[in-house]
């Protein structure tokens, strides 16, 4: 738990830095980039797709708890603006069982919003769009 939160607060750091300095990083490298910061944070298996407006995660999350998933959300949402800030928006796709059973799309204003403190909670989660797909369960981030 202790782990989880410092790597949040390092991303939020992060892409605090990266956003008041206006750099871009170059594309090719990011999707390893991504992939390797999210299995530091111990999600593994996550697949990384970097498209010109947006970066796609399919992983399968730990459904410990609500908020335990909305902490993995905003630290894979952080990660992939701090690594691709010129995206219009982030994709988290869940897996379970081997079915891709949600989707979790949030534009990166709506991110760095929030992980910079101009955004709060009450006003961030309800821009995220949760979707089901297919058949599988839904969790969805508390009113």
């Amino acid at each position: 738990m202790k782990v989880k939160l410092i790597l949040v607060i390092t991303v939020i750091l992060a892409v605090v830095s990266c956003l008041a300095c206006g750099e871009s990083k170059e594309k090719a490298p990011v999707k390893e980039t991504v992939g390797e910061a999210l299995i530091t944070a111990g999600i593994k298996e996550a697949e990384v797709s970097i498209y010109a407006d947006k970066v796609l995660i399919s992983y399968q999350p730990s459904f410990a708890s609500e908020e335990e998933l909305l902490k993995e959300w905003v630290y894979i949402m952080g990660t992939a603006v701090e690594q691709a800030p010129w995206i219009d928006q982030v994709v988290i796709k869940c897996i379970f069982r081997g079915e891709e059973v949600m989707e979790v799309t949030s534009k990166t204003d709506d991110i760095v919003g929030y992980l910079t403190g101009k955004i709060s909670p009450e006003t961030f989660l309800p821009k995220l769009v949760v979707r089901p797909i297919g058949e599988g369960p839904l969790i969805t981030p508390p009113e």
